[in-house]
């Protein structure tokens, strides 16, 4: 059923498209402060592309045709539609394309994950919970799930649930910086500085030239009343990604 076409698995995470982006850092540095943060989530959340990754996931579309002209009920020529569509920001086509696969799979996790990225992608976030939540029950160890489903939770002011999908992430990925920035944001969100502070650190101790929870922390810290720590957080955040300087200057 699915012949010799490979899966494009761009859920991984050496892919870096996998992810629903947390795009809001609390400091708004290079981005808004949380109250405004939810205006055009649409056309924020579209996953940015040059013209050489366009032209790519044009060719995929095109491959993925042909195989499923030959073999209509090849599940992974229609993942791979599902996610070129989305990469291209054609929605409905990446929705439909996503349903079709479960059609004719009805275990495939890649699936409800690509379904639940367009849906988030849409600024739909309380849709993008079913999905999320499916992948995980086919597989319980699909840490970008587990990840995306805390970052649609954060959108819906959902911040336990947030929290506790980031640590599970954490929990199957150790090694995952970016699901203690969320820990650390979520923290953030129910006033729990120190386990705010914690997180950060964890994040930057896995990756250190991760200017996101250097971002984080120094709000935290102005939170705090620490000044002095805030700004040297903002300073680091500046000194790895200088587009970061938003409103770091105006602690």
């Amino acid at each position: 059923m699915t012949g010799k076409l490979k899966r494009w698995r761009t859920l991984s995470l050496a892919a870096g498209c996998g992810l629903i982006v947390l795009s809001v850092w609390l400091c708004g540095c290079g981005s808004q402060r949380e109250g405004e943060a939810d205006r055009d989530d649409a056309a924020r959340n579209k996953p940015e592309i040059t013209q050489a990754e366009r032209v790519q996931y044009e060719a995929i579309i095109a491959t993925s045709k042909k195989t499923i002209a030959a073999e209509p009920d090849h599940a992974d020529a229609h993942f791979n539609l599902g996610v070129a569509y989305r990469k291209l920001g054609r929605y409905t086509e990446a929705i439909a394309a996503c349903r079709k696969v479960i059609a004719i799979e009805p275990d495939y996790a890649d699936a409800y994950a690509n379904l639940g990225l367009v849906y988030a992608d849409l600024g739909r976030y309380a849709d993008a919970i079913a999905p999320c939540k499916k992948a995980i029950v086919i597989k319980p160890d699909f840490t970008l799930a587990h990840f995306n489903l805390g970052v649609v939770y954060g959108k819906l002011e959902r911040y336990n649930d947030e929290l506790n999908a980031y640590k599970q992430a954490a929990a199957i990925k150790p090694d995952f910086a970016v699901a203690y920035n969320g820990m650390g944001l979520a923290h953030s969100k129910l006033a729990q500085h120190t386990d705010a502070l914690a997180a950060y650190k964890k994040a930057i101790s896995i990756k250190p030239d991760y200017p996101d929870p250097y971002c984080n922390m120094s709000v935290t810290y102005n939170d705090l009343g620490r000044h002095a720590d805030a700004i040297a957080a903002c300073k680091k955040a500046l000194s790895i990604k200088p587009e970061t300087l938003g409103s770091a200057l105006k602690i």
